[in-house]
């Protein structure tokens, strides 16, 4: 079982103590009409900030923001070019991760 669940049993069992098995079908739906009004205004709210929005012509800005938001989420991928044949001096020894940490510890 979820924790959603075992709180929504929970929840279910303290209700039915508290108010009993005769007021609780009451009980749900009066907060089942309360959350439905709290929907609508909700909803009305979202509808009247988009029109005062619209009207004074900051939808456009407000995208390009979210798209700017956007983009910075995205990782960033830099592509790093292989050295050119001159820039590589084959007496060096590759860098290997063993290589930085020995180098590393020979700092210390």
């Amino acid at each position: 079982m979820d924790l959603f669940s075992a709180k929504f049993l929970f929840l279910a069992v303290v209700a039915l103590v508290v108010l009993g098995p005769d007021k609780l079908p009451p009980a749900l739906r009066t907060a089942g009409r309360l959350l439905a009004e709290l929907r609508r205004v909700s909803a009305g709210l979202h509808e009247q900030s988009r029109s005062v929005m619209d009207q004074a012509g900051l939808t456009e800005p407000i995208e390009e923001l979210r798209s700017a938001a956007r983009s910075l989420r995205q990782p960033v991928f830099v592509p790093v070019p292989p050295p050119a044949p001159s820039e590589v001096n084959v007496a060096d020894p590759p860098v290997t991760p063993e290589h930085v940490i020995a180098a590393s510890a020979g700092d210390q």
